[in-house]
């Protein structure tokens, strides 16, 4: 009796072993970078948070919506030459250019090529596989806003 309870305890650290030390738990070979991330695919506001004149409003994608603005249809792309699109909360997509303007890629400036040019400053950028942020405030307004971006599935 005491070998079998001996070989069963052998078999469970054996099979913990093994996976433990699966692919899964390796770090990537080759990660993406934040370039490479940021324009393989398009990208859709799933939730943004501001604070217009000392009032907090709030989106969700398929959820709570108190902004007054539907971000549903917002759209953005990107491509690696810094130019892309930027569709609108009402559908109507424009031209735009864009950088990173900080060397560790966690500052960005986008140009929409409106009628009336839209100049984005967004700082705290953070990029993953999984979604990119941006806190930015739009000064003339009185705005801080933080919004979250999702790949377009």
């Amino acid at each position: 009796m005491n070998k079998a309870k001996f070989l069963i305890v052998i078999s469970l650290v054996l099979t913990a072993l093994v996976y433990s030390c699966t692919k899964d738990n390796l770090p990537e070979e080759n990660p993406l970078t934040k370039l490479e991330i940021l324009v393989r695919q398009p990208w859709q506001v799933d939730e943004v948070m501001s604070n217009v004149g000392c009032k907090n409003l709030h989106f969700v994608r398929d959820g709570i919506n108190n902004t007054g603005v539907d971000y549903s249809k917002f759209r953005l792309t990107f491509k690696v030459d810094g130019t892309g699109t930027y569709t609108n909360e009402t559908g109507v997509t424009y031209t735009t250019t864009w950088e990173f303007t900080s060397a560790d890629q966690h500052n960005m400036k986008l140009l929409v090529n409106s009628s009336t040019p839209q100049i984005f400053v967004w700082n705290m950028v953070e990029i993953s596989k999984t979604s990119f942020q941006s806190i930015t405030a739009l000064d003339k307004l009185s705005i801080l806003q933080s919004t979250r971006y999702v790949p377009v599935p």
